[in-house]
């Protein structure tokens, strides 16, 4: 229990980190509007790297996707305990 409460509070604190800094970027430099004119592939860099990302998010999607419904068909929901993990 205390490693799950810890992965929470540890989620909860990067969401909010990323929250503040998206909060300062945006008062510092303010808004995105001088990049309305330019294509995502005049930035061929960006652009790998941004799809790499969502690749990666897609994947890990994919990966709790699958153990929920393994997690269901041991007799254990997700919501209710985690038969996957050592007692």
């Amino acid at each position: 229990l205390g490693v799950l409460l810890l992965a929470a509070l540890l989620a909860i604190v990067i969401a909010v980190c990323l929250l503040i800094a998206l909060a300062f970027r945006l008062a510092v430099l303010g808004g995105n509007d001088h990049m309305h004119g330019n294509d995502a592939a005049t930035f061929p860099l960006i652009a790998r790297a941004a799809q790499i990302l969502g690749l990666y998010v897609i994947a890990l999607c994919a990966i709790n996707f699958v153990s929920a419904i393994v997690q269901c068909g041991l007799g254990e929901c997700h919501t209710m305990g985690y038969a996957l993990l050592p007692k």
